[in-house]
């Protein structure tokens, strides 16, 4: 039943900060989006900051407050790809297995295929609730901190550019954050920039994605003159 609610009054000081997983971006019970064109980094400084939350080591800037439960998937990669590049990470930053033990999680989705919603001509779109079920289910199981879905194309097979479809679908993201009681971050691309700098805005597709993300951010290839900044 849907009704208006009396609001009650609560002390500043008893309400509680937002919980924050890593600098100024990821965090607990909200969505969050990285957009970049292709071969920018977006997967590999996903990966470091996700390394970097699990040992609670600052690896690329931030340092966590805590040691965090992070589950990285990838859709596109197999799993000798995505093992090659967190192996490569680990020996630049003299990572132990000891450190990641319990607290970092890794699938591809070539053998964990993770579809939460799809369309087709007679029903329209279909959210698949039994995917996001075990989602769910598999977060509380493992107490997972943070859950990244890269690239966010791969966790649905909607059209991208459809804007009531993939507000659906994002929104599924958002309560698994609220039911599973923590950040999912989505990773996706901006569309064709023809040389020029991307924004958030710039995401390819449906606007709903940004839109709906408490914290959106985007990579841009640095320029030769601002690269000789440092």
């Amino acid at each position: 039943m849907i009704k208006a609610h009396p609001w009650q009054w609560r002390e500043p000081r008893d309400i509680p900060p937002r919980q924050w997983l890593y600098g100024r971006h990821y965090i607990r019970r909200y969505l969050t989006c990285t957009v970049a064109p292709g071969a920018t980094g977006k997967s590999s400084l996903c990966i470091l900051e996700g390394l970097s939350m699990a040992t609670g080591r600052a690896l690329v800037g931030f340092k966590p407050s805590s040691r965090y439960r992070i589950w990285y998937w990838n859709g596109e990669d197999p799993q000798d790809e995505l093992d090659r590049r967190i192996a490569a990470a680990c020996h630049h930053h003299k990572i132990t297995p000891e450190e990641l033990e319990g607290h970092w999680f890794v699938d591809s989705g070539r053998s964990i295929p993770m579809k939460i919603a799809r369309s087709n001509n007679r029903d329209g779109l279909v959210l698949e609730n039994g995917a996001i079920e075990q989602i769910i289910s598999t977060i509380k199981a493992n107490i997972i901190d943070l859950l990244i879905i890269d690239p966010f194309i791969a966790s649905h097979q909607v059209s991208e550019n459809d804007n009531v479809a993939v507000e659906a679908v994002v929104s599924a993201f958002a309560a698994i954050a609220e039911e599973a009681n923590c950040g999912v971050e989505l990773v996706h691309h901006v569309r064709k920039m023809n040389g020029n700098e991307a924004g958030v805005d710039d995401a390819r597709g449906a606007s709903a994605l940004i839109a709906k993300s408490r914290s959106a951010r985007v990579l841009n290839v640095m320029t030769e003159e601002t690269g000789k900044k440092f």
